[in-house]
């Protein structure tokens, strides 16, 4: 064998040929989606206060390298679509452009979620249906941790009393109907805890158009340090002489129950899907959408006060008019700029109605005021049709339910959402850098400090879902 003289000349090229070699191995692991551990290993929250500009010094080629890299790690049920949306200025004129988006479903609770609630219970006749609903979910241990609460639905209700025929099944033993279920995961949704239910009374003579105790759809929200879930959830009000819905806060750490009020203000019969979020160390909600109406509560005091618009007269809620409702918290992007994903109810007549899910974007300075909102998130076929809707008599279409919101990073967040009232579920949407430059961009040229008139916004959702579903003969309004 001839001896290989390592003169200077040979051992560059060594070294050349090793790197080769080092990059090839690289290449394969990457496109056969072996996970290299780089991925997510730690979410650093953003401060809110980088500037945009910051954000076009990645270089386009290094920026597509690292979306085709993490595309094979973002779950299944990809789908890759140019989400129409709109941002509206004072007049409610509109600016319409695409941003392409893509969803995928990275990690389920199911069936992990339901069978570790089933062993929690006593149920020996084997009656009970679990249905771990709503998740929603924060931040913990600087980016480290993720703690999140569920909805559990022990859904008796549709075995017991079908709404057609009433026909009334009896049996051996009922349970209070829903609870709220609490586990800890890492940044990758793998378990760190064995998940348990949150012991929170709530009245057990609840009756609507079904049986309906226990709390129900949280979301949690941290403001400073401490942390709050709300909810709602039915009670008889010996004021009203009737059933009445209504949202509560509930003091995380310190256990405290306490349900807010309004001085001189008249609520509705079903007080729900109101949406948290922290401005300026304070706890508040988006009270309505469109009309934008926003409500600072004290938490400990249980008193809020409207900060957004607090007389409509006729331009308060409307069960027909009003398509985009409450989903997610609102969570800060880059300030003042706060992002979440709604749901809207387009009503078909007869009584029936269709979800919908859309991207929604709310300025908080200098007044508060919704500035873009998207059309019908699309997610794949295959995933909607993948488990029953449960409540098919009343929703024909498949559908998601946003209630959680974590923000990874500037171009990717994670929705918790159920699916057809059966099962919860992160959709993983990527694509949001582009989105939120096209947004910001935008609001910023236009330099507008109020929001678009009433409804504005409700009349284009209504017809982005009317355009989705073509077959269904909606209601007029």
């Amino acid at each position: 064998m001839a001896k290989v003289r390592w003169n200077g000349s040979n051992l560059v090229k060594f070294i050349i040929g090793l790197a080769i070699i080092f990059l090839l191995v690289k290449c394969i692991f990457i496109n056969t989606g072996i996970n290299t551990g780089q991925q997510y290993t730690k979410h650093v929250p953003t401060d809110g206060n980088e500037k945009l500009d910051e954000l076009e010094k990645i270089k386009a080629g290094n920026e597509r390298k690292s979306f085709s890299v993490q595309q094979a790690q973002d779950g299944k049920f990809m789908v890759t679509h140019n989400l129409l949306g709109s941002v509206f200025d004072h007049h409610g004129n509109q600016t319409m452009f695409q941003s392409e988006v893509v969803t995928s479903v990275y990690h389920s609770f199911s069936p992990k979620t339901d069978k570790t609630v089933a062993q929690m219970f006593y149920d020996e006749e084997k009656e009970n249906i679990y249905r771990p609903l709503s998740p929603s979910f924060i931040w913990q241990d600087e980016g480290l941790s993720i703690l999140m609460v569920q909805r559990i639905w022990l859904s008796q209700y549709e075995q017991s009393s079908h709404v057609k025929t009433h026909a009334k099944k009896v049996f051996v033993n009922t349970f209070q109907e829903n609870y709220i279920y609490e586990n800890k995961f890492d940044a990758e949704y793998q378990e760190l805890s064995v998940g348990k239910l949150l012991h929170i009374p709530t009245a057990t003579n609840a009756m609507f158009t079904y049986r309906s105790d226990g709390p129900m759809d949280p979301r949690i929200i941290k403001i400073k340090d401490k942390v709050y879930l709300i909810f709602h959830s039915w009670a008889n009000e010996e004021e009203y002489q009737k059933n009445r819905g209504r949202t509560y806060i509930w003091d995380y750490y310190d256990h405290i129950l306490r349900k807010p009020s309004i001085d001189s203000y008249a609520f509705m019969n079903g007080e729900i899907n109101w949406v948290p979020f922290e401005f300026d160390g304070a706890l508040h909600f988006v009270y309505n959408l469109d009309p934008l109406r926003v409500l600072k509560c004290n938490p400990d005091s249980t008193k809020c006060n409207f900060v957004q618009h607090k007389h409509y007269g006729s331009e308060g809620f409307h069960y027909y008019k009003d398509h985009l409702r409450g989903g997610t918290p609102f969570v800060t992007y880059k300030y003042p700029y706060h992002v979440s994903v709604a749901h809207s109810t387009t009503i078909i007549k007869g009584g029936s109605h269709i979800y919908a899910t859309h991207i929604v974007v709310m300025s908080v300075v200098p007044t508060f005021r919704l500035i873009y909102v998207s059309e019908p998130l699309q997610v794949h076929e295959d995933f909607l049709n993948s488990v029953p809707i449960i409540r098919n008599f009343s929703i024909p279409k498949p559908f998601i339910f946003p209630t959680g919101i974590l923000i990874r990073n500037d171009d990717v967040i994670d929705i918790g959402a159920h699916l057809n009232d059966c099962q919860g579920y992160v959709i993983r949407i990527r694509g949001f850098r582009d989105l939120m430059h096209k947004v910001i961009n935008l609001d910023q040229h236009l330099k507008i400090n109020v929001g678009p008139p009433p409804r504005k916004i409700q009349r284009q959702v209504g017809k982005w879902v009317k355009k989705k579903f073509p077959d269904y003969d909606f209601e007029e309004v």
